[in-house]
């Protein structure tokens, strides 16, 4: 074996490291565009049942509340909900369809009577015990023929897969990672 110069790289190492900077590259530009995916699938959802209140639980800016504000013209009432509102979702207070709510995910839920709400998408903490509470606290507040539904049905290390398959074993999954059902 020949040993190389500690100041020469490998071909070998440089080349992966070339494709290591790609393929994360490559994710981050996948990433960004897919993340405006669940925006769309909300929107297609929320017009072809004709629905009129949407729940946002983890609304973080409120880009995916402002996109559903200005796609979904039957909405009547969106709640953004999140334990902490970020400055960037404070413009959302000044729609008059929007109502912000600021407590945790399982507070919030107490506020909404059973069978009130037509959508409601969880994007709040992705924890196995937090995503496994949002579900019990949300779920009894849609409506029969209405949707929970969330995002981030990825990562096994998260707890949103786990949590999601072990109330249902069949939940509708789609591109940017959302999952949702519909209620019987």
């Amino acid at each position: 074996m020949i040993k190389q110069p500690a100041q020469e790289q490998s071909p070998i190492k440089d080349n992966a490291r070339k494709v290591k900077y790609y393929i994360t590259w490559l994710y981050s530009k996948l990433r960004d565009f897919c993340s405006y995916q669940r925006y769309d699938i909300l929107e297609g959802l929320i017009n072809k049942h004709n629905y009129k209140t949407f729940a946002e639980v983890g609304l973080y800016e409120g880009r995916t509340s402002f996109h559903l504000l200005k796609k979904c013209k039957k909405l009547e009432s969106i709640y953004g909900i999140d334990i902490k509102l970020r400055e960037e979702a404070l413009h959302l207070q000044f729609f008059d369809k929007i109502e912000l709510i600021e407590k945790s995910s399982v507070e919030a839920a107490k506020q909404f009577e059973d069978n009130s709400l037509d959508i409601v998408f969880l994007d709040a903490d992705h924890k196995y015990k937090s995503v496994k509470e949002d579900i019990e606290a949300w779920y009894p507040k849609v409506r029969k023929g209405g949707i929970l539904s969330g995002h981030d049905f990825r990562y096994t290390e998260w707890g949103v897969i786990k949590a999601v398959t072990e109330k249902w074993s069949d939940p509708i999954i789609s591109s940017d990672f959302v999952w949702f059902i519909y209620k019987k």
